[in-house]
């Protein structure tokens, strides 16, 4: 049985600067905490998923070209309190998600009285493809993701 006023936190969180397609490293961890911040070590097999939501927290569920936006392990499972996203990646951003904020969350669909894990906002590097020859000292734009 599940409590209530029940959590997930990040016990390893994204840095604020990454590259898009590529896994985040270390991997994503999360813990489940009570109101006391008390591991909840009796829950097993609880799935949480990640997803990235923009400023007004609308999940972003496809990319402009209808790919996901997070890819490689979206859901991880609950085991003694904690879970792991081994392979966790933002597939691609886009210009129309420029200068905007987003964030990285890991919530529990099945129950959304859990409250979700919302990392800081995420500075996501992706490769500018108009630029016919791009130097290799700015291959990369910045995005807010």
């Amino acid at each position: 049985m599940i409590g209530s006023n029940l959590s997930l936190e990040f016990i390893r969180r994204p840095s604020d600067t990454w590259f898009v397609n590529k896994p985040f490293s270390p991997a994503i961890e999360v813990q489940l905490l009570d109101s006391d911040n008390c591991l909840q070590t009796q829950v097993n097999g609880l799935i949480i998923r990640a997803s990235v939501t923009d400023g007004v927290n609308e999940v972003l569920s496809s990319t402009m070209s209808g790919g996901p936006v997070v890819g490689g392990s979206v859901e991880a499972v609950i085991q003694s309190g904690c879970a792991v996203f081994p392979n966790l990646r933002i597939m691609e951003v886009s210009s129309k998600h420029a200068k905007k904020f987003f964030h990285l969350v890991i919530d529990c669909k099945s129950n959304p009285s859990i409250r979700p894990a919302i990392s800081q906002e995420l500075r996501i590097l992706s490769k500018n493809m108009d630029r016919k020859q791009p130097r290799e000292d700015c291959m990369f734009d910045s995005l807010i993701i």
